[in-house]
């Protein structure tokens, strides 16, 4: 099962760092992708910069990945963040 999420951020971020990563808080959340990381994996990214978004997209997903998630702006002190609850079918 394939999974694709599109998160909207604001265009003062342009140039900052996005990721991916499982998990509800930033402190403990697992970095799944980043937008300065093109390695292949069962997750990619791509990051909007006309339309200022980003777009994640995970194949093989399976029941047991179902988790809350976040699309995150690396930013200083305090990250921006926006959670997604992602459940997974059989």
């Amino acid at each position: 099962m394939s999974l694709s999420v599109t998160c909207y951020y604001d265009s003062s971020y342009k140039s900052y760092v996005k990721y991916w990563c499982k998990g509800s808080h930033w402190k403990s959340c697992n970095i799944l992708k980043t937008s300065r990381d093109n390695s292949d994996n069962r997750y990619s990214m791509s990051d909007n910069l006309t339309d200022f978004s980003i777009t994640v997209i995970s194949k093989g997903m399976r029941p047991e990945d179902s988790d809350p998630y976040v699309c995150g702006i690396e930013r200083p002190f305090i990250d921006y963040m926006h959670a997604v609850r992602v459940t997974v079918l059989q």
